[in-house]
């Protein structure tokens, strides 16, 4: 439900659809520094053609839990292109990871400073 609301807040339900291929792929390793843990990612370059003919190319990076990660070159899916930038593209499972890692941003962020603040809320004494 929070999805659909997204896409008409955006507007993106109001976009083009159309069939975008993966062009290239690569898989990359990605290290953390801070937590000495390893995500496989793969970057992906997709191609499209607008209704004039022109044809678009974008990319995007799909995790290991992404639908997308064990796609290769030559897979077809069905995208939405903004008719009036039509470079634009968005596709339902990119914006659900977008939402999925901002909620995580938000729990961390909540988690890490929740307890500070009540820390310094309970032991600052009142001025006198």
């Amino acid at each position: 439900m929070l999805i659909e609301i997204l896409e008409w807040l955006y507007g993106y339900d109001k976009w083009i659809e159309t069939e975008a291929t993966i062009e290239s792929t690569a898989v990359v390793l990605f290290s953390g520094s801070l937590t000495h843990h390893r995500d496989n990612w793969c970057d992906h370059v997709i191609r499209w053609t607008d209704r004039s003919g022109e044809r678009h190319r974008a990319t995007f990076i799909a995790g290991e839990l992404s639908p997308f990660f064990q796609s290769v070159e030559g897979t077809t899916f069905t995208i939405r292109f903004n008719p009036v930038h039509p470079e634009e593209y968005y596709h339902r499972a990119l914006l659900r990871r977008d939402i999925r890692r901002t909620a995580m941003f938000a729990i961390f962020v909540l988690v890490v400073t929740l307890p500070v603040t009540c820390l310094l809320l309970f032991t600052h004494s009142p001025s006198k």
